[in-house]
This record gives structure tokens, C-alpha cells and sequence, in this order.
């Protein structure tokens, strides 16, 4: 089960153009492991990918060759705070 900290999301400026973060609570209510793909070794948070309401775009998008998964064991939460940005600050979600 995924839940986030929040059903809405405000972008603030930053250096690059805009961003906004959120914290994701993983559950994994299964019997066994699950695995969540991340992109090197020493990443700690998962690959991700937000999607616009309208479908259209994809915000967050990785371009990596994958390496190790993190393992998610059974009955174990796993939390991490996620950073959504673009650079040029346009916006459609």
C-alpha cells in the first residue's frame, strides 16, 4: 500500500526553477518481499514517476540503467521523501 502526506501539493521556487516534495509511505502487506527499482547502488530512494491528471506528461522522469533493487520485506514500512521538480517552471498537474 502507497500513501502519500498529502492529497495536494504546492511548488515553491528554487534555484533551478520549482519544486515541490513528497513523502511517501510504502507498506508492503504481503507475505513475502517486494522489490523497488533504484537507479545506482547508493540511490536511497526508489525510482518514480508522477503523472499529470490529464495524462499527457510525466514529471520525475529517470533515464538510468537500474542496478540492485531496495528490498522491502514483508510487514515493513518503508518511508522516503520523494523532490518533484522541472526547471523551467511550467506546471500542468
Amino acid at each position: 500500500m502507497l500513501q502519500t502526506d498529502s492529497s495536494e501539493y504546492a511548488a515553491r521556487a528554487h534555484p533551478l526553477g520549482m519544486e515541490f516534495q513528497i513523502v511517501a509511505r510504502y507498506e508492503n502487506r504481503t507475505a513475502g518481499p517486494i522489490y523497488l527499482g533504484r537507479c545506482t547502488s547508493r540511490s536511497p530512494i526508489p525510482i518514480h514517476y508522477i503523472h499529470t491528471v490529464d495524462g499527457d506528461e510525466v514529471v520525475g522522469q529517470w533515464s538510468c540503467v537500474g542496478t540492485e533493487p531496495i528490498r522491502v520485506e514483508a510487514g515493513e514500512v518503508r518511508i522516503d521523501t520523494l523532490r518533484i521538480g522541472r526547471p523551467d517552471g511550467l506546471w500542468r498537474l
